[in-house]
């Protein structure tokens, strides 16, 4: 979608003001951060040939968040 073309608001998958902000945004060169959900994972495979995933949380941000 094109910042320049605004559909009619009942298409967005956001809210006007997220929509307005990210176009004001850009206009002023202003960086934008976003945050997603990490995927999940489980400690175990869906083989049941013995292995494991033992340790898949583990990682830099997961070192940050527990400090």
């Amino acid at each position: 979608m094109n910042p320049k073309d605004k559909p009619d608001p009942h298409d967005w998958k956001m809210p006007e003001s997220l929509f307005n902000a990210l176009i004001d945004a850009g206009k002023t060169n202003k960086r934008v951060v976003f945050y997603t959900n990490p995927p999940y994972g489980t400690a175990t495979n869906v083989k049941a040939d013995g292995t494991s995933k033992k340790g898949i949380a583990k990682s830099k941000v997961n070192e940050l968040m527990v400090k």
